[in-house]
């Protein structure tokens, strides 16, 4: 089965997913079609001369469905905006097939929206200027779109959802296995439950905020930093550059928030070969931001793992709760 959709899904435009009456949107493949053939193959060589007639009618019917098959190009384009939406249902759940749902839904309305910007980037380049007529045209054409993109979704969603059976479904959370409190009598079911206070939970909120607000704004102030001192040493270097001089002190970092505030015009200077092939200005234009690039995957993953440890400190009950104040620290850290 994961055989079959792995060949409809990634090698779409094959003409197999095109015959016996599919279009190529659906995508569906249906083992049995390759079962009958085989077999009807096989029956045929057995055959004798009296189904002669019989086995030329199906041959004629094979040939006809085979030249329905449309050009390579259609099979292409068009089976790019479509997922085997069933099939990933049956195999991997009504969640993931939703996710590709989306993925679907927004490729297919992206085209009409990759019209209009290309229309509007073509009259820019013709005309040479940026601030063109069609813009104010084109902010209300996005708004527009994204208010049809919300709205299909919602028919698309509704009707997968009638499909597969999950109309107003409703997922039963249950208490995570690494949420942990105290035994206490529900008054309701009269049953044992792990209850946890919630000022303990505020108390914690006390540290992780502080500690959230900490690495947020020290995230932003080494980002800032090492553009403001790398703007302010190329400005010193090209100057002295530019006057013949030669600085015993290269680089003269201003470790304080006045480094942000400084202002030091950039001389004209001439891009030359000698300036290309020169070290020190490659490091100061390059250089700096490729390394702070450089440390931002592993900032990340720092700040990914500073996360997960404080969410999993304020001891959340149900997953929606810990994924929900997780997103919050995350986006916050990365945003």
């Amino acid at each position: 089965k994961l055989e079959a959709i792995f060949q409809v899904w990634v090698f779409y435009w094959r003409s197999a997913n095109w015959m016996g009456g599919r279009d190529g949107k659906s995508l569906t493949h249906d083992p049995k079609d390759c079962e009958c053939r085989e077999s009807f193959t096989t029956s045929s060589s057995e055959s004798t001369d009296d189904e002669q007639p019989a086995q030329e009618g199906a041959a004629n019917q094979e040939s006809e469905l085979h030249n329905e098959i449309p050009s390579f190009f259609k099979r292409f384009f068009v089976g790019a905006f479509y997922q085997p939406l069933s099939s990933i249902e049956e195999y991997f759940g009504e969640k993931v097939a939703f996710y590709f749902a989306w993925l679907q839904h927004t490729a297919m309305h992206l085209v009409f929206l990759t019209v209009a910007g290309l229309i509007v980037f073509i009259t820019q380049v013709s005309t040479g200027n940026w601030d063109t007529a069609l813009r104010p045209y084109f902010a209300v054409f996005v708004m527009i779109w994204t208010f049809v993109v919300l709205v299909n979704w919602k028919k698309r969603a509704n009707f997968l959802a009638y499909e597969w059976g999950t109309m107003n479904y409703q997922e039963q959370e249950v208490t995570r296995p690494q949420f942990h409190g105290e035994y206490v009598t529900d008054e309701i079911t009269g049953e044992e439950v792990l209850h946890y206070p919630k000022w303990k939970r505020w108390l914690k909120y006390c540290i992780s905020l502080p500690v959230t607000l900490l690495f947020t704004f020290g995230t932003l102030f080494v980002i800032l930093w090492v553009h403001a001192n790398r703007d302010l040493q190329l400005a010193k270097y090209l100057d002295e550059k530019h006057h013949g001089e030669s600085s015993s002190n290269a680089f003269q970092l201003h470790f304080g928030i006045s480094a942000f505030g400084q202002k030091k015009p950039v001389v004209e200077l001439d891009i030359t070969g000698d300036l290309l092939y020169d070290p020190v200005f490659l490091f100061l234009l390059a250089g700096m931001p490729a390394m702070l690039g450089l440390c931002l995957p592993l900032l990340n993953f720092i700040l990914m793992r500073l996360s997960v440890l404080l969410n999993n400190f304020e001891n959340y009950r149900t997953v929606s709760e810990y994924r929900t104040h997780l997103i919050i620290k995350v986006f916050s850290f990365r945003f």
